[in-house]
This record gives structure tokens, C-alpha cells and sequence, in this order.
């Protein structure tokens, strides 16, 4: 009964996509003189529309438009097909001999997890797009080789193998190419993403901005491909700080942070703000029972298998032994309230998935610890504690490189980095270069002391670019996400104008990409696109 209810919804959404692109199914360019490869590796119906959209577009200044699957996908083809776009690349799964020779020499590596991990072939990271597949897929903190011998380990390897292909054969066919992802790690799309840059493609990724509403993107090249998405280049930082506006900045982030929270729509594509509150410092420590007397350092822990292996250079192994070696730094040094904030992602995740499984943090902790110390505290993912309660109430916050590590340095709150790729070594963290240097911080956190003026200022300019700048106007593409109806709990909805191509690309949003993506010049410079009142 549910197959068929689903084969009805997805027959009348078809037929209403239809008649919602009338006006742009037609439109195309007689001068095709590039190509743009549209990754649909970790395709949803939400992305594939998107794309569609985007696609239009793109074609109507001149791109042939590709798209690569991981295999057929009937249902997802259609929304293309309805609109005139039918070139479809899957990811063959035909052996050939220079193929098993891959294959072979992967696997040569997998006598252990760390050699696993750093393998790379011809440049391309497949090791880590790999584990990171694996700990995502199976939900685990830990990448463990001897687990995964066999079956599921060979056809990750095959599908990356497949892919490095894949992506060979469309680049040596098509010139001037361009690609654009949503998700662009995670094998196979990972290798995708790695063989693009190697060969100096136009290489976007286009994802949800913090903002209600709007959209970010981010150009990735040989020099920031380990980088967040999030992460603002040098060069826009430098222009930002040399902006008539910096001063405006360094006020209006505060603003931004202040109503986001407030009105919880900060990242609430994840639901993350749901059922929050914010605490001043009185009310959380008369919450969490902490010691008035003692400074407040937080963990603001990662989801575990959530891009483990993705981005910059970590101190330790993967989120896993990072929190577990600082839990137990932190039990060492009794003289400050060590508060553990799992991340509220992961009820999210539970709601999604209908489960109400703890978190992995929240099973470390109970390893790490038998008895809990008196000066640690638990906030839970489903805890009604907003994370704006932390920023004016806490002195210190321990992270490897998440959001809000930029939030707190806004005010003040000194933030102990464990890795790179994201905002540390700007001038405004505690970054450690190396484990033993990361611990011995934390035996002595309490001795360090608020942020200068300038470290403050430069935290809130980067975090203006980073979260504020990047992010642009929802005008002719809107994504309403979460958006609970009796079809889905938490279904996508992408809306847009039936309005012919030539008005559609003058749409704030469409337009600012159009021009960006298509710039040779910024081609081949780190700027982000920024969008600035």
C-alpha cells in the first residue's frame, strides 16, 4: 500500500513539474561551446530540481548540459527528460584489466586503517572518501579495517574505481568543462570532486546557508580543496577587512547571531533551533548545578561520522579520539565546570530516522568515565538549552573546527582549535600544532584569558563573510526546507516563478551565480561569491 501511495505522489508531482516548467522546457543556446557536468552521485528529488533549474539556466548562456548518475534512476531522469535535458553518465559497473589493477592497489593498503585512510591514487584521496562513506553509512565513530574485509569493502572500492573512470571518460570527450555539486565527498562522488580539481576544472558546490532563505556556494581549486564549505577564502577576508563597511560588519554579525537564535531559524534547515531557549549565565548555572566559583569551559562535540575525513589537517584520528582525549584531559584539571554540548544535530537525525538512539558522544562519555566527574556536565542533543546561551555565559570553547568556534570568538570566548580547514590560524583561535601542545592547553585553561579587541574584530568580520556575506537572497530558486506535510515530515520543497529563461537568469540569486561561475578571471582566484547590503 505505501509503494503505491508513493508511485501516486511521485505521478502527480511529474505531472505538476510539467505544467511548472512550460516556460522554460523549450529554451536552449544555439552556441554550446561549454559544458557543465551536473553531479547526481548522492541525487534526492529536492537536489535533483534544483539542478533542473539550474541546468536551464546555465544552457541558456551557452552549456551543454551532463548529468552523472551512480546508476539509473528512471524516476529522477524524468524531471530532466521533461525538460529537454537527456545526456546521462552512470557509473559503469563493466570490468576492464586496468580497473581490477586499481582495484588491486587499493586494497594492497588495507592491512590497516591509517593506510587506508591516507591512500591515494594518481592524487585522488580514496581512502578517505572511502572511510568516510563507511562510518557515515553504518553511523560509527570509528574507522576499523579488520570490520569491513569482504563484501562491503570491495564494492566501495569498485564504486570509487567506477567513478575515477567515469569521471576520465567524460573529460576526455567534453571540452571547457565546469562541474557543480551539492554533496561532493563521500565515495564516489568524492573521487569525482578530487579528479576534477587535479585537472583544473570549474569546480562549485552549491549547498544551504545558515540563513533562512538562502543560498551559498563554494569554488574549490588545488589550493583549498580540503577546505569547509564555509571556510572564507584569504582573499575575501582581506577584502572585507579593507571594506568601507568593516565596522558595519563587526556590528551587524552580532545583530545576525543575536536574531537568528533568538527567532531559531540560525541553521534550521537541520531543525537545530526546535524547542530552544536562551539562558542568561545565572539561569544556566542554576540549570546545569555548575560551581558559580569556577570558569566555564564547553566541548562542543562533532557527529562523529558526519565528513570525518573531509577537511584540513585533524590533531587526532577522527572526532571519536579527539572528544575522548580531551574528556579525559579535561577530567585532569578540577578547576573550571567542563560542560559536554552534543550536538543537537543528532536529535534531528533521530527524528528523521524515527529512532530515539542515544548519541555516540553520550556512549563515550559513559566509557570514558564510570562515575562522572563533579565538575563535568551533560547537555544532551534534545536539551532546550540554545547554543546563543553559551556565547555571554561561558569562558572557553573546545572544538576540532565547528561553527561555533567563529560564533564564540564574536565575543570574546577564547576557542581551543584540533584541526584545520575551516577558520583556526586567522588570528582569533587557540590553535595547537601538535596533540601534546592541545592537552597541555587544556591542563592550564583556566589561566587564559578574553580575547584582544583586535582578535575580536577579526572574528566577527571572518565570521560576517564566512556566515553572513556568503550568503545570497533566495529569489528565483526558493527551498523551503522541513516543511511538515502528510506526504513527508520533513520534505523539500523547491519553488520558483514559471517565467521564460531570459527572466528567470535576471533573478538576484540566479544572476549573481551566473556571473560568478562563468567570471574566467575569478576562475582562477579563491574569491567567494558575496552578496553584501
Amino acid at each position: 500500500m505505501t509503494h503505491l501511495f508513493d508511485k501516486l505522489k511521485y505521478f502527480f508531482d511529474l505531472i505538476f513539474w510539467y505544467f511548472k516548467t512550460s516556460k522554460i522546457r523549450n529554451s536552449k543556446s544555439n552556441n554550446k561551446s561549454k559544458t557543465l557536468i551536473i553531479s547526481e552521485i548522492a541525487a534526492s528529488l529536492a537536489t535533483v530540481k534544483i539542478n533542473c533549474i539550474l541546468a536551464k539556466c546555465f544552457e541558456s548562456i551557452g552549456y551543454e548540459i551532463i548529468i552523472i548518475f551512480r546508476h539509473k534512476q528512471f524516476l529522477y531522469e524524468l524531471y530532466y527528460k521533461l525538460l529537454n535535458i537527456n545526456k546521462f553518465y552512470y557509473l559503469d559497473t563493466y570490468p576492464s584489466s586496468n580497473k581490477s589493477k586499481m582495484v588491486k592497489k587499493i586494497l594492497e593498503t588495507a592491512n590497516h586503517s591509517d593506510s587506508f585512510i591516507n591512500c591515494e591514487i594518481d592524487g585522488i584521496k580514496v581512502g578517505k572518501w572511502i572511510a568516510s562513506r563507511i562510518v557515515r553509512e553504518d553511523r560509527i565513530g570509528e574507522f576499523e579495517i579488520d570490520k569491513y574485509i569482504g563484501k562491503k569493502l570491495n564494492d566501495c572500492v569498485n564504486d570509487s574505481v567506477n567513478a575515477i573512470f567515469k569521471i576520465r571518460e567524460i573529460l576526455k570527450n567534453y571540452k571547457n568543462c565546469s562541474i557543480i555539486f551539492n554533496e561532493r565527498g563521500y565515495s564516489p562522488s568524492g573521487e569525482i570532486f578530487d579528479y576534477c580539481i587535479k585537472k583544473n576544472v570549474n569546480t562549485i558546490q552549491w549547498f544551504g546557508s545558515p540563513l533562512e532563505d538562502h543560498h551559498s556556494f563554494k569554488r574549490y581549486n588545488q589550493k583549498n580543496n580540503e577546505c569547509h564549505p564555509l571556510t572564507l577564502s584569504h582573499q575575501s577576508f582581506n577584502d572585507l577587512l579593507s571594506h568601507k563597511s568593516a565596522h558595519l560588519f563587526d556590528r551587524d554579525i552580532l545583530k545576525y547571531l543575536n536574531e537568528q537564535y533568538s527567532k531559531n531559524k540560525w541553521f534550521n534547515r537541520q531543525n537545530l533551533q526546535e524547542n530552544k531557549s536562551i539562558y542568561n549565565k545565572i539561569e544556566l548555572i542554576k540549570k546545569l548545578n555548575l560551581d558559580p566559583q569556577k570558569k566555564i569551559a564547553v566541548i562542543f562535540s562533532h557527529v562523529m561520522y558526519d565528513a570525518t575525513f573531509f577537511y584540513g589537517t585533524s590533531l587526532f584520528g577522527n572526532y571519536k579520539i579527539w572528544l575522548q582525549e580531551t574528556l579525559k584531559a579535561a577530567a585532569k584539571n578540577k578547576n573550571v565546570n567542563w560542560i559536554l554540548r552534543v550536538h543537537p544535530v543528532n536529535k534531528f537525525k533521530n527524528n528523521i530516522d524515527g529512532t530515539d538512539n542515544i548519541s555516540l558522544e553520550e556512549k563515550l562519555l559513559k566509557e570514558t568515565f564510570k562515575i562522572l566527574p563533579e565538575n563535568f556536565f551533560l547537555v544532551p542533543p534534545d536539551s532546550d538549552i540554545s547554543t546563543f546561551s553559551f556565547f555571554k555565559a561561558i569562558d572557553y570553547g573546545l572544538t576540532v573546527r565547528g561553527t561555533v568556534g567563529c560564533e564564540l570568538a564574536c565575543f570574546g570566548v577564547p576557542v581551543f582549535t584540533a584541526g584545520t580547514g575551516r577558520y583556526s590560524n586567522n588570528g582569533f583561535t587557540i590553535d595547537s600544532k601538535t596533540k601534546k601542545s592541545y592537552i597541555m592547553k587544556l591542563n592550564k585553561i583556566q589561566n587564559y584569558s578574553k580575547l584582544t579587541k583586535k582578535q575580536v574584530k577579526l572574528a566577527r568580520i571572518y565570521t560576517y563573510g564566512s556566515l553572513i556575506a556568503r550568503s545570497i537572497p533566495m529569489d528565483g530558486i526558493n527551498i523551503k526546507y522541513n516543511g511538515k506535510n502528510v506526504l513527508n515530515p520533513y520534505h523539500t520543497n523547491v519553488l520558483f516563478e514559471n517565467i521564460e529563461i531570459k527572466e528567470l537568469i535576471k533573478k538576484r540569486d540566479i544572476k549573481l551565480l551566473l556571473n560568478w561561475f562563468d567570471d574566467e578571471h575569478l576562475k582562477q582566484s579563491n574569491r567567494d561569491l558575496l552578496y553584501i547590503n
